[in-house]
């Protein structure tokens, strides 16, 4: 009998993909690795803090204990309630017809040596997804890149890295945190916190803002897709303190959203009125 030669083998360079699937999900385990000494150092920064003195006076320091774990888990999974938002410029993705699949593709610019580029220099093109967790404020994390906004589907919550505000303004691992450690966040921000500790503690509505150091960013490495990735739609034209002189919404920007909203399922909201809901 002959024999059959073997088939050779070839190396195969992995996609880029898979590289930063294999990223992420490696930062997001060692992030949880650390979650024991996250918790821990996040309540010690509680009981030490002029803020929350208030909120333990007279406490026994047992009390203070009990009282600094509890608002860990608290702040933790009000954290991890909140949506998920991309603000954006009605008029700049719905003058026209939206005819994009996912969210990268909205603010892909041109090719470079025939391949699609994203350009981290510009705000609005980001080279992954970057998204604001909201503390319940009118219009969405961040009104710099627009009052109009979509609330993304909660899977793209637990595979995030989060930061405790706009990476365009501060980034490094020193600063990432899980979603299953958001509560150490407090270790992280600046000066914001205290706010949302506000928002999450006293159910206080947070007003809008423009400042990127007033955000929690989630960075979400996967395609962001309109068909089962997104909820919500909301509509909202840019007043003159953000745009000069400010820029309505117009019936053809309204009619193509519209569009767009019933063609992929969205719920869609105009200027505070609910239009319909998506599947």
């Amino acid at each position: 009998m002959g024999t059959t030669s073997p088939t050779p083998w070839s190396a195969v360079q992995p996609s880029s993909k898979v590289v930063q699937h294999a990223f992420v999900n490696a930062r997001v385990n060692e992030i949880n690795r650390g979650t024991s000494s996250l918790r821990n150092e996040t309540i010690q920064a509680f009981m030490n803090d002029a803020t929350l003195g208030s909120r333990l006076r007279g406490y026994s320091s047992s009390k203070k204990q009990a009282f600094c774990e509890d608002a860990f888990d608290r702040l933790t999974r009000v954290l991890q309630s909140r949506d998920l938002t991309i603000n954006f410029k009605a008029y700049k993705r719905f003058t026209n017809e939206n005819p994009y699949e996912t969210y990268a593709q909205m603010y892909e610019r041109g090719l470079r040596n025939g391949k699609m580029i994203l350009d981290d220099s510009d705000p609005d093109n980001p080279a992954e997804i970057r998204v604001g967790a909201d503390g319940r404020r009118p219009s969405g994390a961040c009104t710099k890149y627009g009052r109009s906004y979509m609330v993304l589907k909660d899977k793209y919550k637990t595979n995030a890295i989060y930061f405790p505000e706009d990476t365009f303004y501060a980034s490094g691992a020193n600063l990432q945190v899980s979603y299953q450690v958001l509560g150490a966040l407090f270790l992280k921000a600046k000066h914001f916190m205290h706010k949302i500790i506000d928002s999450c503690f006293d159910n206080v509505r947070l007003p809008d803002s423009s400042d990127g150091a007033d955000l929690m960013e989630a960075h979400i490495f996967e395609p962001v897709r309109f068909n089962g990735g997104v909820e919500t739609i909301i509509l909202t034209g840019e007043p003159a303190i953000d745009a000069n002189p400010p820029i309505p919404l117009t019936p053809p920007i309204i009619a193509n959203a519209k569009t767009f909203c019933r063609k992929w399922g969205i719920t869609f909201i105009v200027s505070g009125q609910f239009e319909f809901r998506g599947k």
